[in-house]
């Protein structure tokens, strides 16, 4: 969902099963640091939010060289064609 509202590019709900909510209006360089973001406030919850950010860009910045992208959704309606 959008979170201009909540004036955040990321939310992470702590619980059972975790969730990661992310901007959908992001590209995709700050769609990658936003979920290493929230993943890290998930699985680190004590870091402060400068070191949150400091790990975030390390990681993020390494998946990005590697080439790590998000793959589009297929669009359930789209089915493959068959070819002879």
């Amino acid at each position: 969902r959008k979170l201009g509202r909540e004036r955040a590019m990321g939310m992470a709900h702590y619980g059972k099963v975790p969730l990661v909510e992310i901007d959908p209006l992001l590209g995709q360089k700050d769609r990658l640091s936003t979920l290493v973001h929230e993943i890290i406030h998930i699985v680190f919850p004590t870091l402060s939010e400068s070191q949150t950010i400091q790990v975030e860009l390390r990681i993020a910045s390494v998946l990005w060289r590697d080439g790590w992208r998000r793959l589009a959704p297929e669009s359930p309606k789209t089915k493959p064609t068959k070819t002879k």
